[in-house]
């Protein structure tokens, strides 16, 4: 397929999430009954949509990525790494949301699994992320719900603005010494107080970074087949998660408190 260009791409995501007035939708969808190859990518995201909905118990990031895998000549492995591809906000979503969806099921379900790594930890601690979990149900339709309920999205373009989200969500205000990381996206998450999803590009990769109370949070299940990989950092009184297919951390180490 051939790739689309940046308006194009612009105008497909608007389009997509519904935030076009009446009348650009309408031009666009003209354009959309002429154009073979914006026909081919609404396609492609009603395959990733549909590879998510067949995933309500454990999501299946090679059937995702299979999805995309043919217009962006390129997939994630199971072992963290990438082989090249072109970058694509297709793949991006794709990957984002599958982690997205692994890291609601960490938070809406409660557990006990004992006590977690001593909040002062001062470092990034690495852990092999969670491909599923044992009460999956958290991995069903509720999540494609809530990210399809179009959550408040708050984009922080300044470190002020990311310290103001932190704020506001997550009752501590962080600070971010890393500008290259900006903008993030910045969600609450559904449900759960005190915690908040953001999104970033880092090196052209998607990274989804965590930030919740330490009151509302919880140890993940480990697995090694996932192709995320998970590090931890206590802030207290919060702790951020980083989730990404980089063998380090990235951002932990430049968050702290002001």
């Amino acid at each position: 397929m051939t790739p689309l260009d940046a308006r194009d791409e612009a105008d497909l995501q608007a389009w997509i999430d519904g935030t076009m007035d009446d009348a650009a939708s309408a031009v666009f969808e003209r354009r959309l009954a002429a154009d073979a190859g914006l026909r081919a990518a609404t396609d492609l995201d009603d395959a990733v949509a549909a590879s998510l909905r067949r995933t309500f118990v454990v999501p299946d990031l090679g059937a995702i990525v299979n999805a995309v895998k043919d217009a962006d000549g390129g997939v994630v492995d199971g072992k963290g790494s990438a082989t090249p591809f072109r970058p694509s906000w297709r793949v991006a979503a794709a990957t984002l949301i599958v982690g997205f969806a692994v890291g609601m099921a960490i938070w809406t379900e409660p557990r006990d699994d004992g006590p977690l790594p001593p909040a002062g930890m001062a470092t990034a601690e690495q852990i092999e992320f969670v491909a599923c979990t044992d009460d999956g149900n958290a991995l069903g339709c509720s999540l494609v719900e809530q990210i399809g309920q179009k959550l408040p999205l708050m984009t922080c373009k300044t470190p002020s603005s990311f310290t103001q989200a932190t704020q506001a969500n997550v009752g501590c205000g962080l600070n971010l010494r890393n500008p290259e990381a900006l903008p993030l996206d910045g969600r609450p998450i559904d449900g759960v107080p005190d915690a908040m999803a953001f999104t970033a590009r880092v090196d052209g990769r998607p990274v989804l970074l965590f930030i919740v109370h330490e009151q509302v949070d919880r140890r993940p299940e480990l697995s090694h087949a996932s192709g995320f990989r998970c590090f931890r950092r206590a802030i207290p009184p919060v702790v951020c998660y980083e989730i990404t297919t980089f063998n380090e951390a990235r951002l932990l180490g430049t968050i702290d408190r002001p």
